[in-house]
């Protein structure tokens, strides 16, 4: 399984050798990564920058259904 990470650029040989002197397996390895790649510094900021252009999108909406309802009253009462 290890030569077949390395043969897929996975792993390096020396990332490998080093696990097999640890005695840990090839998923186990890949998990400890995957858990690192998660706790990304930033990660964060960007989904807080999301929810920010989400909600200015929502009250910008807002405002554009509140001005057509206002004119389309405004139509209506004068007929």
């Amino acid at each position: 399984m290890i030569e077949a990470a390395i043969q897929l650029d996975l792993i390096t040989p020396e990332q490998a050798e080093a696990l097999v002197e640890k005695g840990k397996t090839l998923s186990e390895w890949i998990m400890e990564r995957k858990s690192v790649e998660l706790g990304e510094p930033g990660e964060g900021k960007q989904k807080k920058m999301d929810r920010l252009w989400l909600l200015a999108l929502l009250l910008f909406n807002l405002v554009m259904w509140a001005g057509l309802g206002w004119i389309v009253l405004r139509v209506l009462k004068s007929l």
